[in-house]
């Protein structure tokens, strides 16, 4: 009897070897590709020395920016001589970056891994989000401890935390009232729950004595976001950036966290000192525990000006341009310690180069194309739906206009239709007031090694004086009714 139920166990087993090796082989691979991240993380996870791993944070801008560039972008301002790549998807955290962590594979490149450390999402709102749910389903798809047709009959079985929204909301009010609110001094209110009627309680009210609903209901929500104190015994963030660092480190990685900025300035206007003692208090603690562990921690935490943040009726971490290059820049003088002899000044290069392959400084987004290439992969197609090239944006404050300066500007174009269709454009500009000086050229020397491939070239002297506000703005501008494409968009400043 004992013998047929071990050849019956062993028969079973072998089916389960067997039904696994076909799903790894046949399967998988489509499953994984249907989640964003995990298919992000496939450009870049082999050929990339610096990867950035973040939620909405990096990529999410302005209406009114110029340079729409992600904050990892402009990172690799500094670095030009390496190669970048970022993964990054709305309201992801912890335990997400450690699941992506480990599907990087053994071969790799991966010198230096920078991630977000958003205060935020060590709260009871962000812990329990109505989100949790999609990113938990994630995870068990990405789980490299099992066995992966173990982990789609998880899935299928839904035995993962998969709470109903009015579960997770009772999950932050039971947070709210059970985390008591400890200070160094008196203070009024027992837990987030009664800060939180008090300030509804008519706190803020309008000149004519009426309740100013809109402000009222912003405090609130500075309360219930940032309210809480950090317990590093209970706390999962705790436990899932514990073990990001601890990952790192197995894995020879420097690893860099990004504390990112809040709006302190409007968290102290509608709730006082208090809240801000808590930001400050979390704050303290999350940068003396990561650096004890080993890790980078660079402090963003009061870096970025209010008027830079672009949501004014909640709480979130997005920030306009000058927002963004305030942490881009700080993240990338405190990585020097360990590329030393990669590091630039990324504001005053006298070149900038952007090929289309990896993220160029100064220059925006463009329309990457594998068609054709000039040098690299891609190239940025052109069409009358997007008839502009990536385009490259400094203030003239940044740039040496003394002995007569002057920008030289060359790209090289390809187009099967008519090649005065495209224009290399040389844009001096005005924040408040528009269009300064323009010039558009074509040349029409063609590249000896690849015939399809013409030259464009502009040089222009750069107006002085300087007011404040003024830009200038390089691009090539197709005007064609087929498609046309431009690689090697090179521009150099020359006394």
């Amino acid at each position: 009897m004992i013998k047929k139920l071990l050849i019956r166990l062993a028969i079973i087993l072998a089916l389960v070897f067997v039904f696994n090796l076909v799903y790894k082989n046949y399967f998988l691979k489509d499953d994984l590709m249907k989640i964003p991240i995990y298919d992000s993380l496939q450009s870049h996870k082999c050929c990339s020395e610096i990867l950035y791993l973040a939620e909405s944070s990096n990529l999410t801008v302005a209406n009114t920016d110029t340079d729409r560039r992600r904050i990892s972008d402009m990172i690799s301002d500094y670095y030009p001589g390496l190669e970048f790549g970022t993964v990054n998807y709305g309201a992801i955290h912890g335990s997400v970056y450690y699941k992506l962590m480990e599907n990087i594979p053994d071969e790799n490149r991966v010198k230096t891994l920078i991630i977000t450390l958003n205060m935020r999402s060590f709260g009871a709102d962000w812990i329990y989000s109505k989100l949790e749910s999609l990113l938990q389903r994630d995870n068990v798809m990405m789980d490299v401890s099992r066995p992966p047709l173990i982990n789609r009959f998880f899935l299928g079985l839904k035995a993962y935390d998969n709470r109903m929204e009015n579960e997770r909301r009772e999950q932050v009010g039971d947070a709210w009232e059970k985390n008591i609110l400890r200070f160094p001094y008196d203070f009024p209110y027992r837990n987030v729950n009664a800060w939180d009627r008090a300030l509804a309680d008519g706190s803020f009210k309008k000149a004519d004595g009426s309740w100013d609903m809109p402000k009222i209901q912003l405090a609130t929500s500075y309360v219930k976001t940032y309210g809480f104190q950090i317990d590093t015994l209970s706390n999962p963030r705790i436990a899932d950036f514990d073990k990001i660092v601890e990952y790192a480190h197995s894995r020879g990685w420097n690893i860099v966290l990004n504390l990112l900025a809040e709006n302190v300035e409007k968290a102290k206007e509608l709730a006082g000192k208090d809240l801000i003692y808590l930001m400050q208090q979390n704050r303290d603690l999350l940068v003396k525990r990561y650096t004890r562990m080993g890790a980078l921690v660079v402090d963003n935490l009061e870096a970025v000006p209010s008027e830079q943040f672009i949501d004014s009726t909640w709480t979130t971490e997005h920030y306009a341009e000058k927002g963004r290059k305030i942490i881009a820049q700080n993240v990338a003088e405190a990585m020097r310690i360990y590329h030393p002899d990669k590091y630039i000044d990324g504001k005053n290069l006298p070149v900038y180069i952007c090929n289309f392959d990896v993220p160029s400084p100064q220059f925006s987004a463009g329309n990457p194309s594998t068609d054709i290439s000039r040098s690299g992969k891609q190239s940025c197609l052109l069409t009358p739906e997007f008839p502009y090239s990536a385009s490259f944006r400094k203030l003239h404050s940044e740039i040496d206009t003394s002995n007569n300066g002057r920008v030289r500007v060359s790209a090289w174009v390809s187009t099967r239709g008519n090649i005065g269709d495209l224009k290399l454009v040389v844009s001096f500009e005005n924040e408040k007031t528009g269009l300064i000086k323009w010039n558009g050229n074509i040349s029409d020397a063609a590249d000896d090694k690849i015939p399809s491939w013409k030259y464009i070239e502009v040089s222009h002297e750069i107006p002085t004086p300087i007011r404040e506000g003024d830009f200038m703005k390089i691009y090539v501008w197709y005007t064609g009714n087929d498609k046309a494409y431009t690689d090697d968009l090179r521009v150099e400043f020359v006394k």
